[in-house]
């Protein structure tokens, strides 16, 4: 389903802290994710909201952080209660450029910010790491299979990918791996944890991230059985700088 929203009012009223237009977004937003669970559909909705574009593309810096935060607090209210809902906020380059400092404000105010084009020029990823690693990323979301192989790839690492769990175990049976990224949302009839599981069979001593938007807890008592502990979980939302520092230890 594809839906397209006029958010010119939804700007105006931001423009004037009131937020009560997103508030009546958010609520429907999960009515109608509840309607395609319901229906047997995916239980899936990205909102594309240019809301905050319009307000950094006008300098309403102050009003944007605003706003952003009420996003991140509504996004990690939905990842608490187990909602599948993700917000893409678009900023123009130019105007982001023209304020570093707001950038970094604005950046506060997100789980990832994604530089397009220019996203690692200047950056701490324009020098490769010492040590390459070989690293496969198991993940479903295509835009998440992406942002992994190219961060990772630009930060020095050999990356091999894999979008369910029997093409992971084609991958991992092929050639040895540093480390082994998992999701718990894989497509496929094999949960995660049995995957983990299956892997350090085969490899007693590899190294496993795995992420998730389940809390952490939950995901550790699921491995909970498993032979090895060599391994560390990753919450969703999380930065991709938090994925690059577990990835240093």
């Amino acid at each position: 389903m594809l839906q397209f929203i006029d958010f010119k009012p939804f700007y105006e009223a931001a423009v004037k802290s009131n937020l009560s237009p997103f508030v009546y977004l958010k609520d429907k937003s999960e009515s109608t994710l509840q309607d395609r669970v319901a229906d047997g559909k995916k239980d899936k909705i990205i909102i594309f909201a240019d809301a905050a574009c319009y307000l950094t593309e006008n300098k309403k810096f102050n009003e944007s952080v605003q706003l952003e935060r009420w996003w991140l607090n509504t996004h990690d209210e939905w990842i608490n209660n187990g909602k599948n809902i993700t917000i893409l906020c678009p900023h123009p380059a130019q105007t982001l450029r023209e304020e570093l400092e707001v950038k970094w404000h604005i950046a506060d105010v997100h789980d990832v910010m994604v530089f397009l084009n220019s996203h690692f020029e200047g950056g701490p990823l324009r020098e490769p790491m010492t040590e390459s690693l070989r690293i496969l990323v198991a993940e479903s979301e295509p835009d998440l299979m992406t942002i992994y192989s190219d961060y990772l790839s630009r930060a020095g690492h050999d990356v091999s990918i894999a979008t369910d769990e029997n093409r992971c175990l084609e991958l991992f049976k092929k050639r040895d791996f540093d480390l082994v990224i998992l999701d718990t949302h894989l497509i496929g009839n094999i949960p995660t944890n049995d995957l983990a599981r299956e892997i350090v069979q085969i490899e007693p001593s590899q190294k496993i991230i795995i992420t998730s938007t389940y809390p952490s807890a939950y995901v550790s008592h699921k491995l909970g059985n498993s032979k090895s502990q060599n391994y560390d979980i990753l919450q969703k939302p999380f930065r991709l700088s938090e994925l690059l520092k577990v990835i240093k230890q």
